[in-house]
């Protein structure tokens, strides 16, 4: 999922419904690969908030 130590978490939805986003890039700037949103997500909820990535970089495990 992520290449090397990176922000996960989006800003762009921040307010409302916050959604992380894959990127790959070691350091700026940043190129969103992909956006993961909850299907069930309400306001307040803060996904995104706690990421943690594997060390190999196959796994994310993404608190809510």
């Amino acid at each position: 999922m992520a290449t090397a130590p990176t922000t996960v978490r989006s800003a762009e939805s921040a307010p409302t419904h916050p959604a992380p986003s894959a990127r790959t890039q070691p350091s700026p700037p940043f190129s969103q690969q992909q956006k993961l949103t909850a299907t069930d997500g309400d306001s307040g909820d803060v996904f995104g908030f706690s990421v943690a990535v594997s060390s190999d970089g196959t796994t994310a495990l993404i608190g809510a």
